[in-house]
Formats: C-alpha cells, structure tokens, sequence
C-alpha cells in the first residue's frame, strides 16, 4: 500500500487566469497539512527569461491535488470527502485534502518522491530506468547469444556435431 503524499506525481494544476498552465510539484509542509496554496501561489519576483509570468497576481492554482499520471481521481475524491466532512462541521478542506492524499491505495504508477523535482521530472525519471534495465537486459540477451553461438561453433569445429 503507498500513500499519494509520497508519491512523485502529486501534483497542482496552476493556471493564468483560466488557461491551465501546466502542474506544479506539491513541496512537503502541503504534503502534511493538505493546506495547497490555492488561490495565492507564491513563486517569488524573479521571473527567467522565456518563462510565463508566474507571480502570484498572475498566477492560481486548483484548490485539490491532481495525480499527474491520472492513477488516481484525486480532484473528485477531494470534493467527495470535503462534503461529508462539511455536513458534519467536522474539518476543512485542507482537511480533505490530508485525507484523501495519507489514504493507504495501491497504485500500479507510483514512485517515490524526490524533492525538487516537478512531476514531470519524476516520469522522465521512470522512463529512463525502464530504459536503463532495457538495456540491462538486451546487453545479457546478447551475451547469452554470443556465448551459445561460441560453445557451438567449437562443437562443430570438433566434429561434435
């Protein structure tokens, strides 16, 4: 069982105005508290050259969190437990939000997260160990090959076969 909170893909979707302009990674006192930064991201003053403006007068972000690999439907399942919460003057959607991304799941898509890293880092990162331990692989294949075809071209060459 993993829990979304330590998950990589956790994500915010941000927006100018009411273009989605990409996900942001979830930095880790949201990820204890379910407190997201909502309508007031805080990016600081500098901007770099060729980036979106992304100060928070321009910017805000989805109040729930957002499975990057869409593993999980973590924006419905927020509004879900928010309103039983609310019916029952028992928490905040903060609270939802801690709720639903410490709720024990099992998810094919996981991976652990690495601070400071977006999620979209986290999925390049996948892929390339995938492609890594490909590689692994078709490097033994080969060898195997290589060796077999060697142990018998020596028999033949012996006349033992």
């Amino acid at each position: 069982m993993v829990k979304c909170a330590d998950c990589g893909y956790l994500a915010q979707l941000i927006y100018r105005g009411s273009v989605p302009q990409g996900f942001i990674d979830i930095e880790e006192i949201p990820r204890q508290t379910g407190e997201l930064p909502g309508n007031s991201l805080s990016f600081g003053d500098f901007i770099p050259f060729g980036q979106p403006d992304l100060r928070p007068e321009k910017m805000r972000g989805d109040n729930c969190p957002t499975c990057f690999m869409r593993a999980a439907q973590l924006n419905n399942e927020t509004v879900a437990r928010y309103a039983e919460i609310k019916a029952s003057n028992d928490g905040t959607l903060a609270s939802a939000v801690k709720d639903i991304i410490h709720k024990d799941r099992v998810c094919k898509r996981f991976m652990k997260w690495e601070r400071g890293f977006t999620p979209k880092e986290h999925r390049e990162m996948a892929v390339r160990e995938r492609e890594r331990i490909w590689h692994i692989v078709e490097v033994i294949a080969i060898g195997l090959f290589t060796i077999g075809a060697g142990v018998i071209g020596a028999l033949i060459a012996r006349g033992k076969i």
